[in-house]
């Protein structure tokens, strides 16, 4: 939960920062595009689909993570880039505390270490790649 506190926390003074800027810059298309930020799910409800492991979920969330990692790389340098990138970043790791979790259970499976490599590469890209972090 202290976690969850300080994410939601740098999340609203990024958000903060950059409706600053588009303020000071009159970016009246930039002010529209900054959303509120979304309630993370409970943790509770998180637990329970990574304590089922559910693999076939998994390759959901990051199937629909990439699309929006791949859609935010495609933006150009634009707050809704921005905004993309924190969506994609909700459901890559997701995906990851199923991953983690599976590899855990199953050491050996190889293809779900890759399916991890793979979903932690894009997960830190989604906070690399963004302009405030």
């Amino acid at each position: 939960k202290a976690e969850q506190a300080r994410r939601k926390d740098e999340e609203q003074q990024r958000r903060a920062a950059l409706r600053q800027r588009a303020t000071d810059l009159d970016d009246k298309k930039a002010l529209a595009l900054i959303q509120d930020p979304t309630e993370e799910p409970e943790d509770a409800a998180l637990v329970a689909v990574v304590a089922s492991g559910d693999e076939g979920k998994a390759d959901q969330l990051f199937t629909k993570g990439r699309d929006l990692y791949n859609r935010a790389l495609d933006a150009g340098n634009t707050p809704e880039r921005d905004v993309l990138y924190e969506k994609a970043y909700q459901e890559l790791h997701s995906a990851k505390a199923i991953y983690s979790k599976l590899a855990d259970k199953n050491p050996s499976n190889d293809n779900i270490g890759f399916k991890l490599i793979e979903c932690n590469k894009l997960h830190y890209g989604t906070l690399k790649q963004r302009r405030f972090h």
